[in-house]
């Protein structure tokens, strides 16, 4: 007996973006593509005036030197902390500071 035929609507597929659909019309873990895009922050050596407002607002994940200049951690912004990132992207009076996106 034939394994049914997925209908184009109710294929797996059509669930997932970016799923690849087998012979059979199930999603195979390993045939599926999946992009995860994380965020890093940099700052501009160059343009940075050492105000400290980074520090202030996301202090989890910027230090200060002895000079006041950020010292920024490495590796992708949690989650729960984007949203305190791109405010101290945007209250940087020097606009020294970005997100950067990678893939992860």
């Amino acid at each position: 007996m034939a394994a049914p035929v997925p209908t184009p609507d109710s294929s797996p597929a059509r669930r997932r973006p970016g799923a690849v659909v087998g012979r059979l019309g199930h999603v195979s873990p390993a045939m599926t593509t999946m992009r995860i895009h994380r965020h890093r922050l940099r700052v501009d050596p160059i343009a940075c005036d050492a105000f400290g407002y980074c520090a202030e607002l996301l202090p989890e994940l910027v230090h200060l030197d002895e000079w006041g200049y950020p010292i920024i951690a490495q590796g992708a912004i949690p989650p729960q902390l984007l949203d305190l990132a791109i405010e101290a992207v945007r209250q940087c009076p020097r606009r020294a500071m970005f997100l950067e996106t990678f893939e992860a």
